[in-house]
């Protein structure tokens, strides 16, 4: 099983806590939505839900002339397990939303062609089956159902990156101009070539894989510092005056006396 998340993030380094991303950044990313914006102590704290893309795909395998899906055939039971993990959680995960399934049936080259495309739909058609008695995943979300025979050309491919037993040879009747049905003849007589075609390369392309695209939301908390105010200069103090009054005329008619006026700091 492989999943892929792409995400629309934030340009910073985000770190998980319960359920909630955290970062210092006061920047979102594209996508975003602002939720919330309040001041926290010394911090301007945003929570924005970030959209994110995602993927994930599994993969069965059929045995050689059958439609049925067995648990137990090949890794089909660890598959199961784990596409059961992941619709099991979707109940729960109100964040994630299916936006495409698409099962694809494939089948080997090897045989008629009009049986091997039967074989392929009919694969993908089980699996579609499968899900449904399991999952009822039809009912919740669209599937789009795909066909498609494996070619003597992925099986050239396959040979060209293996330890193929008489490797050069096989190569060069999967590159002649012969028909399918003579190049499977050839490839048949030889075999040791045929023995390694059949266990090693062949089985991989009687399958059916399932890719599920989906949305997984995420809430971001960027927190800010605000800046801190700048210190006031202290006020002057006021001027003191020596004494509360000055005698400042002591003529022959009398004393002319200068009061305080409010506010001024005396001695």
């Amino acid at each position: 099983m492989k999943t892929l998340l792409t995400s629309f993030v934030l340009g910073c380094t985000l770190c998980g806590a319960a359920g909630v991303a955290r970062a210092a950044d006061p920047t979102p990313g594209v996508g975003s939505i602002l939720l919330t914006e309040a001041v926290e102590g010394s911090h301007l704290v945003r929570k924005y839900l970030v959209r994110n893309a995602g993927d994930a795909s599994y993969e069965v395998r059929y045995r050689i002339d059958a439609a049925q899906l067995a648990s137990d055939y090949a890794d089909n039971s660890q598959d199961l397990s784990d596409l059961d993990s992941f619709i099991g959680s979707l109940p729960n995960d109100e964040l994630r939303s299916i936006r495409r399934i698409v099962v694809t049936g494939y089948a080997s080259p090897d045989g008629p062609q009009r049986l091997n495309e039967r074989l392929a739909r009919e694969r993908a058609e089980d699996l579609v089956a499968y899900l449904d008695n399991k999952y009822e995943l039809s009912k919740s979300y669209g599937i789009a159902v795909e066909a498609q025979v494996a070619s003597w050309d992925d099986v050239r491919e396959a040979v060209a990156a293996s330890d193929a037993p008489q490797r050069d040879a096989v190569l060069k009747v999967l590159d002649s101009d012969r028909s399918d049905a003579a190049k499977q003849a050839a490839l048949k007589r030889q075999g040791a070539v045929w023995n390694y075609l059949a266990a090693d390369v062949l089985p991989s392309m009687r399958r059916v894989d399932l890719a599920i695209e989906y949305a997984q939301d995420r809430i971001v908390e960027l927190r800010t510092r605000l800046p801190r105010p700048k210190p006031q200069p202290a006020p002057a103090p006021a001027p003191r005056r020596k004494c509360c009054c000055e005698v400042i005329d002591d003529g022959s008619t009398g004393l002319i006396v200068e009061m305080p006026f409010p506010g001024v700091d005396w001695e």
